[in-house]
């Protein structure tokens, strides 16, 4: 008994060192929850590429490691702007590494970075790369691409791509049409829009104003008036409710174009629209 006496101050003193060290490096843990909580919580707005660098090296360092949300908001931070999106992709890389799958906000988020520095091409083979992986991308992921190249005049490429966007299954709706509607308008691609206009209805897609004003700005610039016309009481007819951009766009080609000749039905609702548009005081009835 003496002997064990003597071992047990012996066993607690040659732990307490352990003890020491598991309560500091516990504290230590939670210093550094707090820290990067602390940090993703104030925002990430125009955040230095080494303050990111850091926040990041405490992130993976903290145990348990934070979650892929946590993850996730400081990759949207570091990818906001051109010139860290080299670090975006380090960071994705890292993110596999420790187990972590990225979702689609993750992929999105690098397209989209992938868009701002121009580089199209690359977005393209990340989202199929996406697909390979069984990452389903959405029609958040292919907007900014389509936005680009059709910002690009590639207005082409942006119907390449809608159709392989069918072929995947992914669900399209009105924004998605109105970016290649619109550039087709711009391009002066009129009849082609127009033909992606009915597309949108035989697929039980509503369009919306934004649609409208597309068309009828198109076919206004082009001295369309025939076609731009019955346009707007479509939308009306619909219930769509037309904008100032729509009745300037109207008014613009009535003046502008010679030997139109609008029946009065056209113009009761050009000048009535107008006017509950542009001008709340303003009342106007046929003759």
């Amino acid at each position: 008994m003496k002997m064990i006496g003597r071992l047990i101050p012996f066993h607690r003193k040659a732990f307490q060192p352990r003890i020491a060290l598991f309560l500091s490096s516990s504290a230590f843990s939670v210093l550094i929850n707090v820290s990067y909580n602390e940090r993703l919580g104030s925002g990430l707005v125009d955040i230095k590429k080494d303050d990111a660098v850091a926040l990041f090296q405490t992130m993976i360092q903290s145990r348990p490691l934070p979650s892929l949300v946590d993850f996730s908001r400081l990759f949207s931070g570091i990818a906001r702007t051109k010139h860290k999106l080299g670090f975006a992709f380090s960071v994705m890389g890292k993110m596999l590494k420790l187990g972590f799958e990225p979702g689609s906000h993750i992929s999105n988020t690098l397209v989209n970075g992938l868009c701002l520095k121009d580089k199209v091409s690359q977005a393209v083979d990340l989202i199929d790369r996406m697909v390979d992986n069984g990452c389903q991308p959405d029609g958040a992921t292919y907007g900014p691409v389509l936005n680009r190249m059709c910002k690009s005049g590639n207005t082409a490429s942006a119907l390449d791509l809608l159709r392989k966007m069918e072929d995947r299954k992914i669900k399209l709706d009105a924004v998605t049409y109105n970016i290649i509607i619109d550039s087709l308008c711009k391009d002066g691609s009129l009849d082609d829009a127009l033909s992606l206009f009915n597309e949108m209805e035989t697929k039980g897609i509503k369009p919306n104003v934004f649609t409208y004003n597309s068309l009828i700005r198109g076919f206004c610039s082009a001295g369309r008036w025939d076609d731009g016309a019955p346009l707007l009481r479509d939308m009306i007819t619909r219930g769509i409710t037309p904008t100032v951009i729509t009745f300037n766009s109207l008014i613009d080609s009535f003046i502008l174009t010679q030997g139109c000749d609008p029946d009065i039905l056209t113009l009761d609702i050009l000048i009535n629209g107008y006017c509950k548009a542009k001008r709340s005081g303003c009342r106007y009835s046929h003759l």
